[in-house]
């Protein structure tokens, strides 16, 4: 996989504020300026979080005295309000405890396959060094994980192509069309606030820097450029890495330039008027989860325990149940006993088990948008 520029993005971010310091209210007035309408509460209850369809999510009291509140904005999130973030975090006393930082690469369908063979041999190899290095999924959907979600630095690899059909390949400042042969892989690095406990040292390790750098001068971006690039190099595996990885320029998304060149309230009036295609929106969502969940939706309807799934997800999001979800219709193909041509000790053939299904295939209602 060869590539001649990499582009830095922030990919994921968890901030927490001090008591008092910042509420959802403020979020949304140092965001988009005052409109504080774009929030939705799922579950019933006074503390449940807070999300919203602009990649963002709230928790108003996560647990802890001495940082209680805590905003996780998604990718897409960090994309909306990429020109705003640094004044969200420059209101209050925070600390980031997660920041993702991930750079795209596009190949050939074959060259990712390849690629996933190479890394499903490299995982089997037990004299690699490097622990924790798995696989999961099936065909081209598969992820390569490396690391441990529970220390400092986790990895991933995985086809973004796949995980969202419609993902705009930025390259040189222009969107690239994919063509159908053609597939956008994504690497991605997580760095978390993590703490050591060794013979009475005590050492944390914290992400909060990155988010500087990324917003930083040249010299600073360049820092976290290599930082990044080290990171990757550190397995020592070339199998994980594009071509040319080593001696790649790498540069941020946010230039120092286009950051500076705008006033809050410029920036504020680009946020409000990107609002109408927000790459997120609920129908492209729904759409995506009829395109590859839809075939399941007869054997939902069709079963008992799927169904009180259901109503146990709308009862969540929206305190009730609508009365024509209670009886929905008869899904096509599917009888009653005494309406079934099949005779009862005739064997029935299902075309799938029901077990072979995972919950969070179904379980679309509890997804965030």
């Amino acid at each position: 996989m060869k590539m001649s520029t990499i582009i830095v993005r922030l990919d994921y971010a968890t901030v927490n504020f001090a008591p008092g310091s910042m509420s959802s209210s403020k979020v949304s007035k140092v965001l988009l300026g005052g409109d504080s309408l774009f929030w939705k509460q799922k579950g019933i209850s006074e503390n449940s979080p807070l999300y919203s369809p602009l990649g963002l999510r709230w928790l108003e009291n996560n647990g802890y005295a001495e940082l209680p509140h805590k905003l996780e904005i998604s990718g897409v999130g960090c994309s909306h309000f990429a020109m705003v973030l640094p004044d969200l975090v420059n209101e209050a006393e925070h600390r980031f405890s997660r920041l993702d930082f991930a750079f795209d690469v596009l190949v050939s369908r074959a060259a990712w396959r390849s690629f996933i063979c190479a890394a499903f041999e490299a995982s089997l190899n037990s004299e690699r060094e490097r622990k924790n290095f798995r696989l999961s999924g099936q065909g081209e959907a598969m992820t390569i994980y490396i690391g441990s979600r529970r220390s400092a630095k986790f990895f991933r690899i995985y086809n973004k192509t796949l995980e969202d059909p419609k993902y705009q390949f930025v390259q040189d400042g222009q969107v690239v069309d994919v063509p159908d042969d053609m597939c956008v892989i994504r690497y991605e690095v997580e760095l978390k606030r993590h703490k050591v406990t060794a013979q009475n040292d005590i050492r944390v390790y914290d992400p909060s820097p990155a988010f500087e750098w990324y917003y930083g001068d040249e010299e600073a971006q360049a820092r976290l450029c290599e930082e990044i690039r080290k990171l990757w190099l550190s397995f020592g595996d070339s199998v994980l890495l594009p071509e040319g990885f080593e001696t790649a320029e790498i540069g941020c998304l946010i230039t120092k330039q286009k950051f500076c060149s705008k006033t809050s309230a410029e920036r504020l009036d680009e946020v409000r008027e990107n609002l109408h295609d927000y790459p997120r929106s609920f129908e492209h969502t729904l759409n995506f989860l009829v395109s590859r969940y839809g075939k399941y939706v007869p054997y939902i309807v069709a079963d008992t325990e799927y169904i009180s799934i259901c109503h146990d997800a709308c009862k969540a999001a929206f305190g009730f149940v609508p009365e024509y979800y209670l009886e929905p219709s008869k899904p096509s193909g599917f009888y009653d006993l005494d309406d079934s041509p099949v005779a009862l000790n005739d064997p029935v053939e299902c075309p799938w088990s029901f077990e072979q299904l995972e919950l969070s295939q179904i379980d679309f209602l509890e997804s965030e948008v």
